[in-house]
């Protein structure tokens, strides 16, 4: 367990901290597992996954996504509709750049075959980002996120709400997104986490309201929770509205069922 951790604490002590550089060292630290091996040491090998990192561009209303895998070099292939990649996926070379919406899945092949487990990511820019967002019940301060935009930021939260892009609360989520301009507006919809050891629930339901002038709101439907409060594992639920509506305001009201927080990453409005 000792590798390749002294390698990276070598690393660390000989190089000034304004010259590391992760991407520098990587491939140097790839190279050296073989080595390590060939030594008769059984260090770790370094997995198949992938961070995935997104960048919203609000000015040319694209979100950048790059890949970040442990292994180096490594040949990334890649699907935007969900489907698992082939060989026959586009090679990832940089970024993938999404102007609407895409469930990108991301592999690493080796010799045409495919290795480890998949990499997914959900990704929209959907037409709700840098709305403004009035919150009926007061937020909780320790998981604020990225804000009062964070609910409509572009920014989707990973598997863990200490992630930073998860919003808290230890109340009713009743917000209110302003469009702006009144729109047709499609689809809805918004996505909770549950993990029950810190206290981590599922909302009741989730109702979504509409409104024209921002005072008279309708009801445009409840979508209850099909999560048990008794499943303990990492469980989320995305809930979805489909219209079409006109309106101008988009309310939604998650009600809370049990002791502890609700955790909701993103409004995804279309």
């Amino acid at each position: 367990m000792m590798f390749p951790r002294v390698l990276a604490s070598a690393e660390m002590a000989w190089t000034p901290q304004n010259k590391r550089d992760w991407q520098d060292f990587k491939p140097r630290m790839n190279a050296h597992i073989p080595v390590l091996q060939r030594m008769g040491w059984n260090p770790f090998t370094l997995s198949y996954d992938m961070e995935t990192e997104m960048v919203v561009d609000t000015v040319n209303k694209v979100i950048d996504v790059t890949l970040d895998p442990e292994k180096y070099p490594a040949e990334i292939r890649y699907t935007t509709d969900g489907s698992i990649p082939t060989t026959q996926s586009p090679l990832y070379t940089g970024s993938i750049q999404v102007k609407d919406s895409a469930h990108i899945v991301a592999a690493i092949f080796e010799n045409g075959q495919l290795m480890g487990i998949p990499t997914e990511k959900a990704v929209d820019y959907h037409r709700g980002i840098n709305k403004p967002v009035h919150y009926n019940n007061q937020l909780y301060k320790g998981y604020m996120a990225g804000g009062v935009q964070a609910l409509v930021d572009g920014y989707q939260g990973g598997v863990s709400y200490g992630d930073g892009l998860w919003q808290g609360y230890l109340d009713n989520l009743d917000c209110v997104v302003d469009m702006e301009e009144i729109t047709d507006v499609n689809n809805v919809s918004i996505r909770f986490m549950q993990i029950t050891g810190p206290g981590v629930y599922q909302p009741e339901q989730v109702e979504l309201l509409t409104s024209i002038d921002g005072e008279n709101f309708i009801s445009q439907g409840f979508v209850p929770t099909t999560v048990s409060a008794d499943e303990k594992n990492l469980t989320f639920q995305t809930y979805k509205f489909s219209g079409p509506w006109t309106t101008c305001y988009i309310r939604l009201v998650a009600k809370r069922a049990n002791p502890g927080f609700l955790f909701t990453d993103e409004i995804v409005i279309w």
